[in-house]
Order: C-alpha cells, then sequence, then structure tokens
C-alpha cells in the first residue's frame, strides 16, 4: 500500500526522515536509481512532496547521506521539486 495525501494529512509530520536505499546508488552497484525497485518508496515520497497541499507537507526534511545518491537522477529530481516548492 503506498502512502497518500489522506496519510500524510492523518500523521501531521512536521519532520519527514529520507533514507535512500543503497543499493541503487551506490558506486559498487548497478547504480540505477529510480529504475531500481528498491528505490520506488523514496520515488513515492518525492511525489507526495511534489503533489501535496502545502499544509500536508513537513516544515524539515533530514536525508541520510548514501554515497552515490549525490549524483543520481532521484537526487536531482528530489533537488528540483523543493527548490520548486521554496
Amino acid at each position: 500500500v503506498s502512502l497518500q495525501q489522506a496519510d500524510l494529512q492523518r500523521l501531521a509530520a512536521d519532520c519527514w526522515l529520507l533514507s535512500p536505499p543503497c543499493q541503487p546508488h551506490t558506486r559498487q552497484g548497478l547504480q540505477l536509481a529510480e529504475s531500481d525497485g528498491r528505490a520506488a518508496a523514496l520515488a513515492r515520497l518525492v511525489d507526495l512532496l511534489e503533489a501535496a497541499d502545502p499544509p500536508l507537507l513537513p516544515s524539515s526534511l533530514l536525508l541520510e547521506n548514501v554515497v552515490g545518491f549525490e549524483s543520481s537522477s532521484t537526487r536531482t529530481r528530489l533537488r528540483a521539486v523543493l527548490l520548486g516548492r521554496g
């Protein structure tokens, strides 16, 4: 079951902790980023950050430093969404 906007309203979380899975991003792996199914949960959170009504969004995000994520397309998309949301 995927997280929905109604869940965000019910949870009312003011801070989200995002932890990209290592395997899709690691330098020693295949570096498939969002093409790797293990990255789907993080991609869903980025979707919610992009589409959710502003009152449902957290005031802060914590993002684990996963090696390889810094140069991934997922990071590029996350950054663009965050900049677009202000």
